[in-house]
């Protein structure tokens, strides 16, 4: 996981804690009050949904150009040793 990834989860569950409290303790009902929770859990969901996906993502590119780097410099290994053999 990258730093901006942690910070951007910090600042989200910061932000969730933030809002829970300050539901809580405004003066609606409770019946009000716990809709308004299963709301904003229910976007943030989704939201977190979206990051994790977007990781998955970036970790899928990563992967991938690791493997053809890593094939690339296999390629470059067996071609210096092609070229010591011949010498």
């Amino acid at each position: 996981m990258t730093s901006n990834t942690k910070i951007i989860l910090g600042i989200l569950g910061a932000v969730a804690t933030g809002a829970v409290v300050g539901l809580l303790m405004a003066p609606e009902k409770g019946r009000d009050t716990r809709k308004k929770i299963s709301h904003t859990a229910n976007d943030w969901g989704k939201q977190l949904g979206d990051l994790f996906a977007a990781t998955k993502f970036e970790a899928n590119d990563l992967k991938d150009k690791a493997y053809r780097k890593a094939g690339e410099l296999r390629n470059q290994a067996s071609h210096a040793a092609n070229t010591i053999k011949e010498r």
